[in-house]
């Protein structure tokens, strides 16, 4: 992962992103037309979670343990770009995403957000995650010690209009 962006090169990547999230929507059948879709920030409940703050005083260091596995909406596609920690300090080292079958899709190394200054880090655009419509998300943190974790994954949702936003 990049450690350091312009505000252009995030303003880019986040059009890019949308733009795209827009035409598989429609390339999907979710909606008709890009004028149907919405795309809005990804939140912790589009992940089957209540907030970012996940405890893992329960889970084992030095090994991946489960953060997220939930099965998306028929009606939505997800991107994930980057990672901002929300928390003082962290002792995730490596986040893994995963298929349903268990197959990875990527591993981003998450230990610039505890050093840079905003706490940010912004992935490469061809290392975008992305998972579709009725697709299960894994994700997995690597942990040197137990306790809770508040990483926000930074990233976008596209759905129909009136799915979560109504207009």
């Amino acid at each position: 992962m990049r450690q350091y962006f312009t505000v252009d090169d995030v303003v880019r990547l986040k059009e890019a992103i949308i733009r795209e999230l827009k035409t598989l929507a429609v390339k999907k059948g979710i909606v008709a037309s890009e004028n149907d879709a919405i795309v809005r920030e990804l939140l912790p409940s589009d992940l089957g979670l209540n907030s970012w703050a996940k405890d893992l005083s329960g889970g084992t260091a030095n090994q991946y343990n489960d953060a997220v596995s939930t099965t998306l909406s028929d009606k939505k596609i997800i991107a994930i770009y980057g990672l901002r920690l929300l928390g003082s300090s962290s002792n995730v080292d490596n986040i893994k995403f995963l298929r349903g079958d268990g197959a990875t899709k990527d591993i981003w190394d998450a230990n610039g957000i505890k050093v840079k200054e905003d706490k940010t880090t912004i992935t490469e655009d061809d290392r975008v995650i992305r998972y579709e419509n009725s697709e299960t998300v894994k994700i997995q943190y690597y942990i040197t010690a137990t306790g809770t974790e508040e990483i926000q994954l930074l990233g976008f949702v596209v759905e129909p209009k009136g799915e979560t936003i109504s207009f």
